[in-house]
């Protein structure tokens, strides 16, 4: 985290800190940005590492976790006011950057979104 914040200091302030866990509440409820990069998600039983308490209305939350639509972190952001993503999108475009890059052609992103949900989020 410390070295992501030195990297994009010079377009934005970017505080970056290890904080103890006890206090992650307090924090995450300063943050106008959260982003949970753990993998906690990943199993569909799995809870939100954070309260409801640590999110406020307009905060914006990204999980990078894209295996569901939505994680027990995002729902839970959500009912605090939040707006909240999750990685597939992330996906999409690192999957369309490559493309771009082999292919020296646009990427279909559409096409590739609607490949990528199908597939990813198959119930079968």
């Amino acid at each position: 985290a410390g070295e992501l914040a030195k990297e994009i200091s010079g377009t934005t302030p970017c505080p970056a800190a290890s904080i103890p866990a006890g206090t992650w509440i307090r924090h995450a409820r300063q943050a106008d940005l959260i982003v949970q990069a753990s993998p906690v998600g990943m199993k569909a039983g799995d809870n939100s590492p954070l309260a409801q308490e640590a999110f406020h209305d307009g905060q914006m939350v990204f999980d990078l976790v894209y295996m569901y639509p939505e994680t027990a972190f995002m729902r839970t952001a959500r009912k605090a006011g939040a707006k909240a993503a999750n990685g597939l999108g992330m996906l999409l475009h690192q999957g369309a950057y490559a493309f771009k890059i082999w292919t020296h052609k646009q990427p279909p992103v559409d096409i590739m979104r609607k490949a990528l949900e199908e597939r990813v989020y198959k119930t079968d």
